[in-house]
């Protein structure tokens, strides 16, 4: 590996490397705990459509056509109806999980650009002389 002067003149390769395994496993931490709740929301959305439209509302749409009351095309537009609310809340939820991730990557960001300089800054540092050729 061909490590920076700096890294190796001040023997902080060690440092960087469990600095950054550091970052990387609370990022992985927080994409893992989003993607647990997208899991978590569609899997509840796929069960709430299945029952609604396939369980209640397709056998409330079946007996209101065997009645009279519904046609064949009702159904049809009544279950492209239910699969396109579905769609939509699925959309909908995964929006939220990928803004979530965008805050933790900010809350990130945000971070590093508020930390404290690494090395110290002299107070009053001393004026360079002017360039005299080039």
């Amino acid at each position: 590996m061909n490590a920076a002067k700096e890294v190796r003149l001040f023997g902080i390769g060690g440092f960087l490397r469990t600095r950054m395994r550091t970052e990387r496993r609370k990022a992985n931490e927080g994409k893992r705990v989003t993607e647990r709740t997208e899991v978590v929301v569609q899997g509840g959305l796929g069960l709430l459509t299945a029952l609604v439209s396939g369980g209640g509302g397709l056998l409330w749409a079946v007996i209101a056509a065997r009645a009279g009351t519904l046609s064949v095309g009702d159904i049809a537009v009544f279950t492209a109806a239910a699969v396109g609310v579905q769609g939509a809340l699925a959309s909908l939820a995964g929006e939220v999980a990928g803004t979530h991730q965008a805050l933790l990557t900010f809350e990130h960001y945000a971070a590093v650009i508020a930390a404290a300089p690494d090395l110290p800054v002299v107070a009053a540092p001393h004026a360079l002389p002017a360039l005299r050729d080039d």
